[in-house]
């Protein structure tokens, strides 16, 4: 159904391979190298997170798919909001909107006049907060991402 469906778009993610401009898309998954029982081995040899971007594909016809990990740069990571643009493409945290403002998608507090404090997605515009219903966005078009124009 196409609640499940968002439901299950808003659990994508996407992110820059690690040392490359070259974004994928899949699932966030973090794994350090390994496990120490006291935190003196901690302190002494610390610990490296790896953050990986893990797909679901095809091997050959015919023969089981397998997951894969690519390893991301982790400053890059952003989630889908579940949302499409007016093309069809998913919208992701930190993409650009064309429109009549620079409007990029962004998480977290945001106040507005009327609705209050909200905890959500809202679009930021030219430096001031204006929240909006995701679904209102379907009238604009994912010209880029910010991290791409830094």
């Amino acid at each position: 159904s196409d609640v499940y469906k968002r439901q299950m778009d808003t659990q994508l993610c996407k992110a820059k391979l690690l040392n490359s401009n070259t974004w994928i898309t899949g699932f966030y998954a973090s794994k350090q190298e390994t496990t120490y029982c006291f935190k003196e081995d901690y302190d002494r040899n610390p610990v490296q997170t790896h953050h990986y971007i893990i797909r679901d594909e095809m091997t050959d016809w015919g023969l089981p798919n397998v997951f894969r990990e690519y390893e991301i740069d982790p400053k890059t990571l952003c989630r889908c909001t579940g949302s499409h643009d007016k093309n069809g493409k998913l919208i992701f945290e930190n993409d650009i909107l064309n429109g009549e403002l620079c409007n990029v998608v962004s998480y977290g507090n945001g106040e507005n006049e009327f609705l209050g404090m909200n905890v959500g997605w809202y679009v930021q515009r030219d430096n001031f907060e204006s929240w909006c219903e995701l679904n209102d966005l379907e009238m604009y078009e994912v010209t880029g991402n910010i991290l791409d124009n830094i």
